[in-house]
């Protein structure tokens, strides 16, 4: 299988790999030493990923073990470092001021810090492009000829940061409107990620978070079993889920179900943060006709390949391939529900909106946790809409 999912809650620790037990995000010394301070401050720091991968996983493999590590090397580190001290400092000063009075007991919360968004972007830009010059010296030296494209969420504080590469897409879940109670302090809680052209039939494994919440993965190469941890179980079933065996649910009578369903519960908006880098799009058209290349009639980069950027592909770095991501940021609130990572097999098959609804009715009207909502989807994309593609998807949701 060639696509990668990391998950890391909190982002000095090895990350957890849907597909792959070798994909880490280890972020060095520097990395460690800004996370502690943030974590002791009271600031998260948690990375999401997934990788496509294309003619083959080594790049995939690769980006999925290293990303973070460049991006935090490049400057994400510092800022890190400089928003923890910022929330030491502000702490220290409102307990200054509390003086134990009653006056004291009353007094609000000093305000989180919030980091730079240019130099966040600035971090992750940099981080993308070394990461591609590494990842093409080792295509250079070991013969690698394929590429991945990729999905990145930084989540620093209260701040999200969302990258891109390719077709890899990242859709948020938003609430129309405030809601009377609830807030965004329980930032990353939760996070799931599954992956296979056969199902997520793959073993879980889950651990205690940074902001109390939970990470469970799942993972199957194409057709078979996804990599293996002893120590977890498969999470069971809920009855009534699915029909049972050899029942057939009519196509019509299943999405009045669902219709009916989607009006019993709060509305929820899909707002895609990525943007697709296809080369029939007019300013990568422009960029790969410039360094002497073209676009095919089927709007393939040199008639072969149809993204634009990408790490790694070596053969086309000079026909215009970039490595460069867009980035957006938000600011997490209580509007703020759940993202969908995913690749673009899965996006074929769902669209954003619909895929945020059927992830909200697995959790709320029939309790699934992530990990089983994963799975559900993707066995709606692979079963019943057949999607001939890989899918990897992953869902971090808020709380």
């Amino acid at each position: 299988m060639e696509d990668v999912a990391v998950i890391n809650l909190d982002a000095a620790a090895p990350a957890t790999s849907a597909s792959s037990p070798a994909a880490t995000a280890a972020s060095g010394q520097s990395g460690a030493a800004a996370s502690s301070a943030a974590a002791a401050a009271g600031v998260r720091l948690s990375f999401f990923a997934i990788a496509d991968g294309h003619g083959g996983a080594n790049v995939a493999r690769f980006a999925a073990e290293n990303l973070h590590a460049a991006v935090m090397k490049a400057g994400l580190a510092a800022e890190a470092q400089r928003l923890a001290e910022a929330a030491a400092a502000a702490a220290a000063a409102a307990a200054a001021g509390d003086g134990g009075g009653e006056a004291g007991s009353r007094a609000q919360p000093p305000a989180c810090p919030q980091p730079s968004l240019k130099q966040c972007k600035a971090a992750i830009t940099e981080g993308f492009r070394e990461l591609d010059k590494k990842v093409l010296e080792r295509c250079a030296a070991d013969g690698w000829p394929d590429g991945c494209t990729a999905a990145a969420v930084w989540v620093l504080g209260d701040t999200v940061l969302v990258a891109n590469i390719g077709d890899a897409r990242c859709v948020l879940a938003r609430r129309p409107a405030a809601p009377s109670a609830g807030s965004a302090e329980g930032g990353a809680g939760t996070a799931a990620a599954a992956g296979g052209s056969e199902g997520a039939t793959g073993a879980a494994v889950a651990a205690g978070g940074s902001a109390g919440g939970e990470v469970a993965a799942a993972g199957a190469a194409e057709g078979g079993q996804g990599a293996q941890q002893p120590q977890a179980a498969e999470p069971t079933g809920v009855a009534g889920q699915q029909p049972q065996q050899g029942q057939q649910v009519p196509q019509q009578v299943q999405q009045a179900q669902q219709a009916q369903q989607q009006q019993q519960l709060e509305p929820l908006k899909a707002v895609t943060l990525t943007r697709e880098h296809k080369p029939v799009f007019p300013g990568e058209r422009q960029r790969i006709e410039k360094a002497g290349s073209f676009v095919s009639a089927d709007g393939r980069l040199a008639g072969r390949i149809e993204v634009s950027r990408a790490f790694g592909d070596r053969q086309f770095k000079r026909s215009g391939m970039s490595a460069a991501p867009d980035i957006q940021a938000f600011q997490l609130g209580p509007r703020e529900a759940f993202l969908l990572l995913a690749c673009d097999g899965f996006w074929g098959v769902f669209s954003p909106q619909d895929a945020v609804d059927f992830a909200q009715r697995e959790m709320v009207l029939k309790g699934h946790a992530p990990k089983q909502t994963c799975n559900r989807l993707l066995h709606e994309a692979i079963r019943e809409r057949r999607c001939k593609d890989n899918c990897t998807l992953l869902l971090v949701k808020f709380g």
